[in-house]
């Protein structure tokens, strides 16, 4: 099938680093069980879904199973995200995820189980930091009910050499802006409406709020303002 995903050699030479040594027993073929856990994530399918060409589904499942209680995956993510270069415009979202019916009725463990109450029901909700291409350098998963800012408030101090963050209207909050401030990052958050009908202050939430009104236009044309990088003031 043409529409299969495989890994090339390059990429595994990158990953295979992070794998877990077999322990004296036979290893399956990684590349092809590793291609076939992405296909079936990146298309939403059941496991038993996953094509004969990579291998059968219990091996494909068993492996995904047992590398993501080890961690390796995270170790992977985390490596790669931390080599590649910092982009000066970070992006923000976040958005819930679907658990299971039962899912709830899990007995809790050491690990929190990150599900909340929900318009939807008990469902976890997942953030991300991508940048300025659309690819995750920071994720964190927490409970439904945890607002938009306050994810990303989690995540803002490992954010470093960014210019300019750009997020909707969840993100909008005074602290948060100025938060990002402190840290030399010009806000480019929409505000809310009451907030720009009512607003009358003067000095660092007037300039985030210009300055987020020039990467907005600077967002919504594709290009990167020169105001962008110089809106916010200068950590001392």
């Amino acid at each position: 099938m043409s529409d299969l995903f495989w890994l090339t050699d390059k990429e595994m030479r990158r990953i295979e680093t992070y794998f877990p040594h077999s322990n004296g027993i036979p290893r399956v073929d990684d590349k092809r069980a590793l291609s076939g856990t992405i296909f079936v994530i990146r298309n939403g399918l059941r496991w038993h879904d996953a094509t004969s060409d990579y291998g059968p589904y219990k091996t494909i499942y068993n492996g995904f199973d047992r590398w993501s209680r080890l961690g390796v995956f995270n170790r992977i993510f985390a490596e790669l995200s931390a080599k590649s270069p910092r982009p000066e415009r970070l992006m923000f979202d976040a958005t819930h995820l679907k658990a299971h019916r039962t899912a709830a009725s899990l007995q809790k463990g050491a690990v929190p189980r990150c599900i909340g109450r929900t318009k939807g029901g008990l469902n976890p909700e997942h953030h991300a930091v991508c940048d300025d291409k659309g690819r995750p350098l920071i994720m964190l998963l927490s409970e439904g009910q945890m607002s938009d800012y306050k994810g990303a408030a989690l995540m803002i101090d490992a954010l470093s050499g960014a210019k300019a963050m750009l997020g909707d209207r969840g993100y909008e909050a005074d602290w948060f802006r100025t938060a990002l401030i402190q840290r030399g990052i010009t806000p480019c958050i929409r505000r809310r409406r009451a907030a720009r009908s009512g607003s009358t202050t003067t000095g660092p939430s007037t300039a985030s709020a210009t300055g987020s009104r020039i990467c907005s236009a600077g967002s919504r044309t594709g290009r990167a303002s020169s105001h962008a990088t110089t809106a916010a003031p200068t950590p001392s």
